[in-house]
Formats: C-alpha cells, sequence, structure tokens
C-alpha cells in the first residue's frame, strides 16, 4: 500500500479549523514585516535642507527666512537654492542691522562660494530622520541610500540562513530563532549611537524578517491539502497590505525617526506567543524519522479538527508507510555514495562513479515502481466510482 503525505492530512483533515487558525497565525509575520521592509520610507526620509547660516534670534528690521537665504545661499540652474554651499562671507552682525542697509553695502562685491559644514532642515514634515541625524546629504547622501540596501541584504542572507535551519533543525526552530532576531535587533536599531550602527542592526533585523517569513510559509503550506495552498498561497500577502497601511498612520503621527523605529519594534514582541502556538512541521518529522513527534502533532491537529478520534496504531502506520513509499527513493538520491567511515570508501574515482550510478539507477526504479503503483491506485479508485 502507497500512501502519501496529503493522505495522511486527509485523514487528519487537510482544510480544517487548524488550517485556517495557522494561516492567520503564520500569515500574520508579513504584517510585522510591512513595517521593516518599508520603513526606510519614512525613517531615512530626506527633508529640504540648506546650509546652517548663522544668524540672531531676532532679525533685524527687513529681515525674513527668504531674504537670510537670498544673502547667504547660491542658487542652482533652476533657481533653487544649492544645498551644499553657502557664500563666503562675514556674517557677524550683518543681521542685526537693516535688510536695506546690508542689500546696499553688499552691492557690486564678488561672492565666492564653499562647502557647508552643518545645515538646517525643514521640520514641518519630519521632526527627525536617520539623515537629519547624521546629515546624511551632500557628499554623505550615497549613505542615505545604502539603509534599504543593507536592510534587503539582510533579507536575502536571512532567507538563505534559515532556509538552511529550517530544513537542518525544522520549521518550527527556524521561526523561533528568526524570531528572536526580529524582536531584539530593531529595538536596538533604534539607539541613536551611530550610523553604522543602526545600518547593522537594520540588517540583522532584515536577517530576521527573511528567515521568519520563509519558515512560517513553509510550515502553513505543508499542513495544507495541495488544493488550496494557490489560493493560501496568495492570501498570504494580505496581512502585507494591512501593515503598509498601519505603518503610514504610524508614520503620520510619530514624526522621530528614533521614537518609530522603536515602535514598530514592539510590535514585533507579539512573535513571542509563536512559541506556544507553533507547533513543528510534521512532514518535516516525518522525513527525520520522528514519527513520535509526527504522530504526537497529527492527534492534535485531527482533535483541532473535530475529527473522531483515529486510531493510533493506524495513523503510525500511515506515517512509516509514507516515509518508506515517498521519502526513502528520494533520500537515496540524497545519501552520500559512500559512508563516513574512510575505510568503506571506494579507493578509486572510477568505483566512486559507478556506486553513484548504481545508487542513482536503483533510485529511479523505486521512484518509477512507486509511481506506478500509485498510478494503479487512482484507477481503481476511478473504476469503483
Amino acid at each position: 500500500m502507497t500512501v502519501s503525505f496529503e493522505d495522511i492530512l486527509d485523514r487528519v483533515g487537510s482544510r480544517g479549523r487548524w488550517q485556517t487558525f495557522l494561516f492567520f497565525v503564520t500569515s500574520s509575520t508579513g504584517f510585522f514585516n510591512a513595517f521593516h521592509h518599508l520603513g526606510s520610507m519614512f525613517l531615512a526620509a530626506v527633508p529640504d535642507h540648506w546650509c546652517s547660516i548663522p544668524q540672531p534670534d531676532n532679525l533685524g528690521a527687513g529681515w525674513t527666512p527668504d531674504r537670510v537665504k537670498d544673502y547667504a545661499l547660491p542658487k542652482t540652474e533652476t533657481s533653487s537654492y544649492d544645498s551644499c554651499h553657502i557664500y563666503d562671507r562675514n556674517y557677524t552682525g550683518v543681521f542685526d542691522s537693516s535688510w536695506s542697509f546690508q542689500l546696499v553695502n553688499s552691492s557690486g562685491h564678488a561672492l565666492t562660494a564653499t562647502v557647508c559644514s552643518a545645515w538646517s532642515y525643514d521640520r514641518n514634515y519630519f521632526e527627525s530622520t536617520v539623515v537629519t541625524q547624521w546629515n546624511l546629504v551632500c557628499d554623505m547622501k550615497p549613505l542615505a541610500a545604502t539603509v534599504q540596501a543593507t536592510y534587503m541584504l539582510g533579507v536575502f542572507f536571512g532567507t538563505l540562513v534559515f532556509g538552511y535551519v529550517s530544513d537542518r533543525y525544522g520549521r518550527r526552530t527556524a521561526i523561533l530563532i528568526a524570531g528572536i532576531e526580529y524582536i531584539v535587533a530593531p529595538m536596538v536599531a533604534a539607539i541613536p549611537i551611530h550610523y553604522m550602527w543602526f545600518v547593522l542592526f537594520r540588517m540583522l533585523t532584515g536577517m530576521g524578517t527573511g528567515g521568519i517569513f520563509t519558515a512560517a510559509y513553509v510550515l502553513m503550506s505543508e499542513f495544507s491539502s495541495p488544493k488550496i495552498r494557490d489560493v493560501l498561497g496568495i492570501a498570504f500577502q494580505i496581512p502585507f497590505s494591512i501593515g503598509t497601511m498601519v505603518l503610514a498612520g504610524l508614520a503620520y503621527y510619530i514624526r522621530s525617526w528614533a521614537v518609530l523605529q522603536l515602535v514598530i519594534s514592539l510590535i514585533n514582541v507579539l512573535v513571542v506567543f509563536y512559541f506556544w502556538i507553533i507547533p513543528e512541521s510534521p512532514r518535516w518529522c516525518i522525513v527525520n524519522e520522528k514519527f513520535d513527534e509526527a504522530l504526537t502533532i497529527l492527534q492534535k491537529v485531527a482533535k483541532f479538527n473535530g475529527v473522531a478520534e483515529i486510531p493510533e496504531r493506524e495513523l503510525l502506520e500511515m506515517i512509516k508507510q509514507f516515509y518508506k513509499t515517498e521519502v526513502c527513493p528520494i533520500r537515496s538520491l540524497m545519501i552520500p555514495h559512500f559512508e563516513l567511515n574512510p575505510s568503506r570508501r571506494p579507493e578509486t574515482r572510477r568505483e566512486r562513479k559507478r556506486s553513484f550510478v548504481t545508487r542513482h539507477r536503483e533510485a529511479r526504479k523505486d521512484i518509477i515502481s512507486y509511481r506506478t503503483q500509485r498510478k494503479g491506485k487512482r484507477n481503481g479508485i476511478d473504476r469503483q466510482a
């Protein structure tokens, strides 16, 4: 008798309350990820800026903010103020006297512009951003672009690293480890110590988001029937869209980058509940020969779905049959063609190649035999129907 994992899922319920519950739990990672994926739009926003002009609190008669800029700042070809240069003048006492006096006094003098050493920023929209915190403008402008780039680099490495952890140590383990990083790293990033400090922990946050989302998606898929995986895969992105809208609302009311970073980090603390909610993937347990653990999880799923109590012996037999008919043929291709004991390895390259070819052929025969049996089983079911 051949048994697929889908047969086991159908026995315990593949489209029941458990799948609905697990979908909402795992897809919530997209809601949290939206804050960090798109947070740099607000955290590293570049407000209008210009060279800092030394001036007193109370300007002289006739002076306005625009006239101060006209007096001190050169203009570009588009008639906008140059944000990186200032006229090389002695500004001591200039703005204490009247504007008309300084206008007449300074006419006819050749002016040269120098590079700014400090900047003023438009605070109408943002109280502070990463850019205003560390003056990432003009010559430092390329650093502002690295905020999102380094974060996505973290997502890339997180997918690779936690993908391996997920296959080697389990989906649940990958989710929990990534979850810890997911909670701690963004909180530390909110401490305004140095730009490199912020970028480093933003990258670690990216690793956590990539890892937890990928592992959660795989776990949800392995618990669901193939007939609904396409729909669930699309719907899995809906919480991300909701998180994007919530982020915009938070950024509207929180204009300081450090406070916003801390708030979207504290929301991640809800991931702690995954420790008690999310189980291991029974498919992963079976592949790694943890039959008893898989049996316990599947029994809980059946109970959650309201399925009548399944005899333990029957379910365990299905698990072992699935391992024998589906897992073993595939694993025979993946297991190395020589043992770890050096004394048992083929001595020559030709013998190693011959050993691999033989094992490969045997595995192909097993797979063809399994598929033939499955096809015959389906045809038999169709004839009965």
